[in-house]
């Protein structure tokens, strides 16, 4: 008797509190064990049991155990007695949501006009199936359905969001905007009803719409990661945009914190190091937030503009609140190195390594300071680890083949892994799989040109200064020093404000030191020197 009280309580407690397992992860691990044995021993009892399947059906589906969650919610079909309608419908809704998640979409549409059969009043089985048809690409019928919602329910926020992307694929902006602003009218204080408009409004081609949403989510809940995240993705991606609508968010809301912090990061990811420098100044001085990530990434800002005392600084303060960040010490490692301080270098990148014996790039800059040493071996030895942590290291092999090439004197060595550079498939439109740096090392430099033009042309429409960084590196290495000029100022003219890069970095292979010495270099430098 004891024991089924026990099941009973945890049955109840289930019941109610299943919507909150998948929101929160509110169940601890212990209760979800206690809960799953209460349910094996409720079916060994009774294997038709159709309410225990679909109640553990549901936890499944919320833990994201679809395969269990599929045969359970099927079990309690096949054995729910076919006069509970209500209930029965239920138990399609879930099991539609399943086959929906796992895309087997004329399964799940099935399903759903079963539940709707049931129980034609059921608006989320409705509310499902116009989402699914609108996936199906079954639009008509999609807006029958979220039409038939706003009949059922004037205020149905989902059918007009439902509608507007429907209309807005059909090229109805205004209609579509119309509808959106009817949704978010609704629930106007909800962050998520405006990061839910943005997302519909960047589908539709509305950049700076989308970022206003996204921005005023953000004020409404500075701790709304959706909305944070979209507008970093947004300002990787559309920089002026997104720019844009920060400086104007931050001049209606100067105490917002958040907006300090998200403008310095899309600033940083933009190689606009002196900027993202002065946002993270303010959100130090002003105490808006006080981690040690802050610390770091203004760091990093110091380092790119070659204030190295000051990133030393930085980082420094950063180790001393998390000492156990391998990231830290690899940092910490390259602004000694700056300094020429190298054997403490080598030392914070050995650290690094401890911490984390699988990074390629902590390997890769203790190889870096060992060269500064000139203990050649053991840079090779580190470059030969780093390929080992990670067979697909781009950099690790081009500063192999450097290496060998040019300490070792075997060209024949060094040029397997010029071509494996070459060979590997990765990031196919980036600067970063260096691929043109290796032909230029196997003597094919109209392939090397080609290589970066290929790039250059396939951001046109979104060109960056560090492409051009790049192909100004690229350049140099051929020897063609006024096309290296030349892409340098277009890097400027964008934005790249990598002091670091352009004046003192003297990675083999990949940096402009071949056309330093030139006068105009110089001259371009002094031209530019605001962006610093």
């Amino acid at each position: 008797m004891k024991f089924y009280k026990i099941c009973s309580c945890i049955f109840l407690f289930s019941y109610f509190l299943s919507p909150l397992i998948a929101q929160n992860n509110y169940l601890s691990s212990d209760l979800v064990k206690a809960m799953m044995e209460v349910y094996e021993e409720q079916l060994k009892e009774n294997p038709r049991d159709y309410v225990t399947f679909q109640r553990r059906a549901n936890d499944y589906f919320n833990y994201g155990e679809m395969d269990k969650a599929l045969d359970d919610i099927t079990n309690a079909i096949k054995y729910f007695p076919r006069k509970e309608k209500i209930d029965l419908s239920q138990a399609y809704l879930l099991r539609a949501k399943i086959y929906a998640d796992r895309k087997e979409y004329r399964h799940a549409f099935t399903d759903l006009n079963s539940a709707l059969n049931l129980n034609p009043s059921l608006s989320m089985a409705l509310k499902d199936r116009a989402d699914l048809l609108y996936k199906m690409e079954l639009y008509e019928d999609s807006k029958k359905d979220y039409n038939t919602l706003l009949r059922m329910d004037a205020r149905n926020q989902e059918a007009y969001m439902g509608l507007a992307r429907i209309e807005a694929r059909e090229g109805n902006m205004v209609r579509a905007k119309d509808m959106l602003s009817v949704a978010v009218n609704l629930s106007p204080s909800s962050p998520d009803i405006y990061v839910r408009r943005a997302e519909i409004y960047d589908n539709m081609g509305l950049d700076d719409d989308a970022i206003a949403d996204l921005l005023y989510a953000i004020i409404l809940d500075d701790s709304n990661t959706n909305a944070t995240q979209a507008i970093i993705k947004y300002g990787n991606s559309n920089y002026e945009v997104t720019m844009n609508g920060l400086n104007q968010a931050i001049a209606r809301n100067p105490g917002a914190g958040m907006l300090y912090y998200l403008r310095a990061v899309v600033e940083k990811n933009n190689n606009r190091y002196s900027l993202s420098a002065k946002d993270w100044n303010t959100i130090i001085e002003k105490k808006y937030f006080y981690y040690h990530t802050l610390f770091y990434n203004r760091s990093l800002c110091y380092f790119h503009l070659a204030g190295y005392q000051y990133a030393l600084d930085d980082i420094l303060s950063a180790i001393t609140m998390d000492a156990g960040n391998p990231l830290y010490y690899l940092h910490k490692s390259a602004v000694l190195r700056a300094m020429g301080n190298y054997k403490e270098a080598v030392a914070a990148a050995q650290t690094a390594l401890e911490q984390d014996s699988s990074s390629a790039d902590a390997a890769i800059e203790l190889s870096r300071g060992m060269s500064a040493l000139k203990n050649y071996d053991e840079a090779r030895m580190c470059l030969n680890e780093a390929i080992a942590n990670n067979a697909e290291h781009a950099l690790g092999y081009l500063m192999r083949g450097y290496l060998t090439e040019t300490q070792f004197k075997d060209k024949k060595s060094a040029n397997l892994d010029y071509e494996r550079v070459v060979s590997l498939d990765v990031n196919p439109v980036s600067v970063r799989n260096y691929k043109g740096f290796a032909l230029a090392r196997l003597g094919r430099t109209d392939e090397a040109a080609a290589w970066i033009d290929a790039i250059l042309a396939n951001h046109i429409s979104n060109p960056s200064g560090e492409d051009y960084y790049y192909a100004a590196c690229l350049y140099a290495q051929l020897g063609e020093t006024q096309l290296a000029l030349e892409h340098l100022e277009e890097a400027f003219k964008l934005g790249y404000g990598d002091f670091y890069n352009v004046r003192e970095n003297n990675d083999p292979v990949v940096s402009l030191a071949p056309i330093r010495k030139n006068p105009r270099f110089e001259e371009i430098l002094l031209k530019y020197k605001n962006i610093f």
